[in-house]
């Protein structure tokens, strides 16, 4: 999942990046001052977007924290008013207006509703339509949400993330927590087998109940190593129900992973390999990028494939699904198997982006956070507002994309970026013109992709 900035790195459901203690004072963030953007030939997606009317800036105290976190932190931190400039949300006229995003997470946050309300408020954002739905866990009885405990403490920053992440792509849909509470004694032991698999029928559920337009679900299970071994039958049970999502016109989203392209090891040393539910072949798997933003949320330089401190983007191919018919063009670069990202969006640490948290219970922070269920849930929201765009579902996303991208310059009219910076890790694959194994088939500009996909 997400993790926060540089103090320390926890692992909570997808190992994201949890990377500090929160930032409570506030000010301006200054990019790294280089040239570029995601590509430079005609427009450069977020640099040319208009400055915010002043009535719709930020709360000064949003700038404040920036400051502070920034000196704490010694690397940009960002806004999510700025990634909203960067990914042209601001030039939509949609805002997601009349969809339901689910979202599919471990334990929740007790002061989410909380936080998620002075989070909107900071932001100038429409005021958030949340609902909770908590879903028991087999014995009936919930672990009560303990503030000293590390690891639920880290899933409640996860979620926030997930729901601001959305919430701020898309302010006016409404968003639908589905909170998959854990039994006493289990709620220390971060993603078991029974837990995943909880997860798993919870989004089922959703596609069954027909009852949201997107699902994001933050967690990611590499499908090698002893918990994907574990896990296999259901990801093999699972794909019908994805399937039905993408019948449905439902576009399931979720993260490429944390852990870069060699997830797991055995025997001491890195295997190459990628995650679920990401690597269903009916599921929408986002990577990570690091962006070079400057404090109006232009690119100062080009997207680069993240791989820092706080971990890198997953990225390969499958050894659990063949290739989908969609891929069948981008095939030199991913054989007979699923590829894994198709697309990505900003995950960094050294760009990390600061979530509004009430730490405690207590005292409201804004807290920097990094990690591809940061990327996962941004791009579920994009998806609601071209479903509010199109007036209906947009429907298999894959198709759509991996045909406009089948020319990157072409693909970059309809607001698809080509990325060729970077390596996804150590043992990591390589950036390059058009569809990789690290970027997918790039970033976006929504400005471009909302209308690209609704005017098909």
């Amino acid at each position: 999942m997400g993790r926060g900035a540089r103090a320390r790195v926890g692992v909570a459901v997808v190992a994201g990046a949890l990377l500090v203690a929160g930032c409570q004072g506030a000010g301006d963030e200054d990019g790294p001052g280089r040239t570029g953007g995601a590509g430079t030939a005609e427009r450069v997606p977020g640099s040319q977007a208009p400055v915010t009317p002043a009535a719709d800036e930020p709360d000064p105290s949003v700038r404040q924290a920036q400051e502070e976190c920034r000196k704490e932190q010694r690397t940009s931190c960002y806004t999510f008013d700025q990634l909203r400039t960067v990914y042209g949300v601001k030039e939509l006229k949609a805002t997601g207006k009349g969809q339901t995003v689910a979202v599919v997470m471990p334990v929740g946050s007790p002061v989410l509703e909380t936080d998620l309300r002075a989070f909107s408020e900071k932001l100038r954002l429409a005021a958030p339509q949340i609902e909770v739905v908590r879903h028991a866990p087999d014995s009936g009885e919930a672990a009560p949400f303990d503030w000293d405990s590390d690891v639920m403490v880290s899933q409640a920053k996860d979620t926030t993330l997930a729901v601001q992440a959305v919430h701020a792509m898309a302010p006016e849909a409404k968003v639908v927590l589905h909170q998959v509470d854990a039994a006493p004694g289990e709620a220390d032991e971060g993603l078991t087998a029974d837990g995943a698999r909880r997860l798993a029928d919870v989004a089922r559920q959703v596609v069954e109940d027909d009852s949201a337009d997107v699902l994001s679900v933050s967690f990611a299970v590499p499908e090698k190593g002893e918990l994907g071994r574990e896990l296999r039958t259901k990801f093999k049970e699972m794909a019908p129900v994805f399937l039905d999502a993408a019948r449905k016109g439902i576009t399931v989203v979720a993260p490429a992973g944390d852990g870069g392209a060699a997830p797991t090891e055995e025997d001491g040393k890195p295997v190459r390999g990628v995650s679920w539910p990401a690597s269903d072949p009916s599921v929408f798997a986002v990577g990570g990028l690091r962006l070079g933003l400057d404090d109006e949320g232009r690119r100062t330089d080009p997207d680069v494939v993240w791989d820092d401190r706080a971990g890198a983007s997953g990225g390969g191919v499958s050894e659990v699904f063949d290739r989908p018919s969609y891929q069948n063009r981008v095939e030199p670069a991913v054989g007979a198997q699923r590829g894994v990202p198709d697309l990505a969006m900003t995950a960094s640490g050294d760009g990390s982006t600061m979530i509004h948290f009430t730490e405690d219970g207590k005292t409201p922070t804004w807290v920097p956070m990094a990690g591809t269920s940061l990327a996962a849930p941004l791009f579920a929201g994009i998806v609601a507002d071209a479903d509010q765009e199109a007036g209906d579902r947009v429907g298999r996303l894959h198709h759509h994309l991996y045909e406009m991208g089948r020319d990157v310059d072409a693909g970059r009219k309809a607001g698809l970026l080509d990325v060729t910076h970077g390596t996804n890790g150590d043992d990591g694959h390589r950036a390059t013109r058009g569809y990789d194994l690290a970027s997918g088939l790039g970033t976006l500009d929504a400005s471009l992709l909302v209308p690209a996909l609704t005017d098909r």
